[in-house]
């Protein structure tokens, strides 16, 4: 039996659709829907008047979610500046911060509760981290522009350790075996901070040798053209996002010397190469994926008190789902289909962590 869609206090309903559009087809949809019965979808947040293009969403893990919207600004950080708002649990703004540039990578670092704010992806990168309590903001450059070119696009706080995406890097001339061409700087760095500026060293190269998952080869060279979002899977592992190459690549003990990593390359059913923005991995059967889709300006809420143990789910821009991921294969499976860009994805358990 189907499960009825339900819907919260300030969350607004989507309208039904005539029709049923399953797998990753293009056919555009006048709504989002879903395809899985296991899970209800609802409006989290429409973008407050004056702001548009969200991606990136993190929470502080005491029922606020903060959404980072870039307002047109480009990702050399030209063009104006961007806006953190504050929701709550249903969706009510609370608080908005104003930051100088394009924020494309937040984070919630829990250890000093400041967000994490990274700026201009492509070009001229830099850091402001947000006292989301007080509105005090502090700005930090980094000692040396990246070694690929291009900036950096997100963090992740591991074990005291701060580990960087590098973005847009500068790729040598695409071949068949590389057709996105092949980056041979850094994908991941190490940030160290002193003062306001920030060093980074190298934690993994675009073009390392990595385990492919999928048929446990010995080796296979990894393009990591398009390094993008950052985040942990639910065992601890550091997991990259390579966007334009739809990989995920996983490391175990990253940054030490016991480092290893796999790679796992993301497949559908068309021929057509998948990009994921964004993958998150669930720590609990029951809880909600907060959804941002960019073109949309909108905020969604896909909940499911079924979500698979050792599970992930990404958000694709490119066709327009969310989608479960085979962690052994690499199949999607769509679960929501119709949005017009998704991008930025926020698992949040019904439970406090621990219970």
């Amino acid at each position: 039996m189907k499960r009825r869609l339900v819907f919260g206090p300030g969350v607004a309903r989507l309208s039904c659709l005539a029709f049923v559009l399953l797998g990753f087809s293009h056919t555009v949809t006048a709504q989002p829907i879903v395809t899985n019965s296991n899970y209800s979808l609802a409006v989290f947040a429409k973008a407050p008047k004056g702001l548009t293009n969200p991606d990136s969403i993190t929470t502080d893990g005491k029922g606020t979610i903060f959404v980072a919207y870039a307002n047109g600004t480009q990702p050399d950080g030209t063009g104006g500046s961007s806006t953190i708002v504050g929701f709550s649990s249903t969706g009510s703004v609370l608080k908005k911060y104003h930051v100088v540039g394009k924020c494309d990578g937040m984070k919630y670092d829990p250890a000093d509760r400041k967000l994490w704010c990274e700026l201009n992806e492509d070009a001229n990168p830099a850091v402001t981290l947000v006292d989301p309590a007080t509105g005090h903001k502090t700005h930090y450059s980094f000692a040396a522009p990246p070694a690929a070119g291009g900036g950096y696009d997100d963090v992740v706080f591991l074990k005291g350790q701060i580990f960087i995406s590098a973005s847009n890097p500068n790729v040598q001339p695409p071949t068949p075996q590389t057709p996105n061409g092949q980056n041979v700087f850094p994908s991941i760095v190490k940030a160290t901070i002193v003062g306001h500026r920030i060093s980074v060293t190298p934690v993994l190269m675009g073009n390392a040798t990595l385990i492919d998952i999928s048929d446990n080869a010995t080796q296979r060279l990894a393009q990591q053209s398009d390094p993008d979002s950052l985040t942990l899977d639910q065992s601890g592992h550091l997991v990259l996002d390579s966007q334009a190459d739809g990989e995920l690549i996983f490391l175990t003990a990253p940054g030490t010397p016991n480092q290893v990593g796999t790679v796992l390359h993301l497949l559908t059913s068309s021929s057509t190469q998948v990009t994921v923005d964004d993958t998150v991995f669930p720590t609990q059967p029951s809880g909600t994926i907060y959804v941002v889709d960019t073109s949309a300006n909108v905020v969604y809420a896909v909940s499911s008190h079924a979500f698979p143990p050792n599970s992930a789910f990404s958000a694709s821009d490119n066709t327009g789902v969310l989608a479960q991921v085979d962690l052994t294969t690499g199949q999607l499976t769509s679960i929501v289909s119709g949005m017009k860009s998704p991008h930025g994805a926020l698992f949040v358990p019904s439970l406090p962590l621990g219970q």
